[in-house]
């Protein structure tokens, strides 16, 4: 198989990939396997560290250690089956979103859905960072979550759950006036 080289840009064009303009080592993809995931990564597996810069590495530790307190926050009001006043401050604080998510909070609760656990991160990567100058930006993580000890019920009757460990992309935002990296979005993806 025929191994594509060129400049980062070409290879990104050449992968769909949203933001080679961002990458710090002009380099880093032309060591990357032609199945380059299309779902905006930046970064191969095995990529050094290098090609973040150290404020960039910052970013993604703080996003990934907020989004893991985001979901064992959640992951309360989830097991309860419940939409509190609670929640509604909950997800002002820690989402991007919160109206949409408050209002899922509500469905969900109305149809008496109920999760219990926490999908475990098996590992996590960045897919993409994108730093504003004013404390702001973007970090899209890509963890491989297994979601296996996690139990769903609907009006006390077990849901049927994915038991195969799945790559999800995780969008996290951040506005200069934020404490904390916000949670955006979750789209899952291939088994990992």
């Amino acid at each position: 198989m025929h191994q594509q080289r060129g400049t980062a840009r070409q290879l990104a064009d050449s992968h769909n990939l949203i933001d080679a303009r961002n990458l710090a080592d002009a380099h880093s993809l032309a060591n990357c396997p032609d199945r380059v995931a299309k779902f905006y990564d930046a970064l191969c597996p095995g990529v050094p560290d290098e090609v973040h810069t150290a404020d960039e590495r910052q970013a993604y530790s703080d996003a990934l250690g907020d989004y893991r307190s985001y979901r064992a926050q959640e992951a309360r009001f989830a097991r309860r089956a419940t939409s509190p006043v609670a929640a509604r401050r909950f997800y002002r604080e820690y989402t991007a979103d919160w109206v949409s998510y408050w209002a899922l909070r509500h469905q969900m609760a109305d149809a008496a859905i109920r999760v219990v656990g926490v999908p475990k991160v098996k590992w996590s990567r960045p897919a993409l960072i994108r730093l504003t100058g004013d404390g702001g930006g973007t970090v899209h993580l890509r963890l491989c979550l297994d979601a296996r000890d996690v139990k769903v019920t609907k009006r006390g009757e077990p849901v049927p759950q994915n038991t195969t460990p799945t790559v999800s992309r995780i969008s996290m935002s951040r506005l200069p006036e934020d404490v904390r990296w916000k949670f955006l979005m979750a789209e899952a993806g291939a088994p990992c």
